[in-house]
């Protein structure tokens, strides 16, 4: 039962996801050493909204992700500036 319980409050206490904005940064949680900037946002013939990302270590590394996959799929992280 105590391990429930651990479960919930770690639950409670993520952060919620923030907005996607140019400058904003993600990294992948297998692989958190490396960092992802947003650099474009734009939305596709498709209707979703999209972010173009490079890797802050070798910005000739690029990516393009769904915004709502950067927020929602529980594989990417935002570095929260402080």
């Amino acid at each position: 039962m105590l391990k429930n319980l651990a479960f919930f409050s770690s639950l409670q206490r993520r952060r919620p996801a923030g907005e996607v904005a140019v400058g904003s940064r993600f990294y992948r949680r297998e692989s958190p050493s490396i960092v992802w900037e947003v650099q474009s946002l734009f939305m596709g013939k498709d209707g979703v909204a999209y972010a173009g990302l490079f890797c802050t270590a070798d910005p000739t590394l690029r990516k393009t992700l769904s915004q709502d996959a950067l927020r929602h799929d529980g594989r990417n992280v935002q570095i929260m500036n402080n």
